[in-house]
């Protein structure tokens, strides 16, 4: 049986990949979605919030970082760290360390 929370994340990973924001339709920096899922998991703590530091990782332009309410700011973040597995998984054994490889 899974969680409420598996269950958002997954809903949420297929929501990002509808809207175009995941890497099987665009094409991103190595670095990016591990970046704006740091963003969002900081935005999910409303300290680090209202510091100022999730906008410090936000990879793309700010009109397009939108945080919510805390559980949803992290159920995102989860949201990326998967597409950024997959993403990896993709690649398989040629990973790169170079930061500006686009792939």
């Amino acid at each position: 049986m899974r969680s409420k929370a598996v269950d958002d994340i997954i809903a949420e990973r297929q929501r990002l990949e509808q809207i175009g924001i995941l890497p099987r339709t665009r094409r991103y920096r190595p670095s990016d979605l591990p970046k704006a899922a740091a963003a969002y998991a900081l935005a999910g703590v409303p300290r680090y919030a209202s510091d100022g530091w999730p906008e410090l990782f936000w990879p793309w332009p700010k009109t397009r970082f939108r945080p919510g309410a805390a559980r949803d700011n992290l159920v995102r973040a989860a949201a990326l760290i998967v597409a950024e597995i997959e993403r990896l998984d993709r690649l398989g054994p040629r990973l790169g360390n170079d930061d500006d490889d686009v792939v």
